[in-house]
């Protein structure tokens, strides 16, 4: 049972690794993105799932 459970986390690893984007907001800090919801770029969070989640 062991060895499954890490070889399904190595293919969720190997998984994520391939659909990865670094996104900066220089404006903001990571405690802002909690409170300033306009800093949020979620225009390109919608186009980053809706490429990657098929």
């Amino acid at each position: 049972m062991r060895k499954l459970i890490l070889l399904f986390g190595v293919l969720l690893n190997a998984l994520t690794v391939m659909a990865a984007e670094l996104l900066v907001t220089p404006s903001a800090g990571h405690v802002d993105l909690y409170d300033r919801v306009s800093l949020i770029p979620f225009d390109k969070l919608t186009a980053f799932f809706r490429n990657n989640l098929k």
